[in-house]
C-alpha cells in the first residue's frame, strides 16, 4: 500500500525517526478509528497502530522496505 500511494519513505521515516513517540502517534489513531466508516479501514489502522507500537515488528517491517529496495529512488 506504501508503495501504491509512493509514500515509502514516508512511512520509513515516521518508523524509525519517531522512536518512543510512535506509541503516542498510535493511540492518537486509535481514538480517531471510530470515525472510519468500512471494517477494511479499521483492520489497516488496527495493523498499522501495532506496528508501530511493537519495536521488534516495526524493526521487522523497516529491515524488509531495505530489503526489497523501496526507498532507492
Amino acid at each position: 500500500m506504501l508503495h501504491r500511494w509512493g509514500l515509502q519513505r514516508v512511512g520509513y521515516l515516521i518508523l524509525s525517526e519517531l522512536g518512543s513517540l510512535n506509541a503516542l502517534l498510535a493511540q492518537g489513531i486509535y481514538l480517531l478509528e471510530p470515525f472510519f466508516t468500512t471494517t477494511q479501514t479499521q483492520e489497516r489502522l488496527r495493523a498499522l497502530c501495532a506496528l508501530m507500537e511493537d519495536e521488534s515488528s516495526r524493526h521487522d517491517f523497516l529491515n524488509l522496505l531495505k530489503e526489497q529496495g523501496e526507498l532507492m529512488p
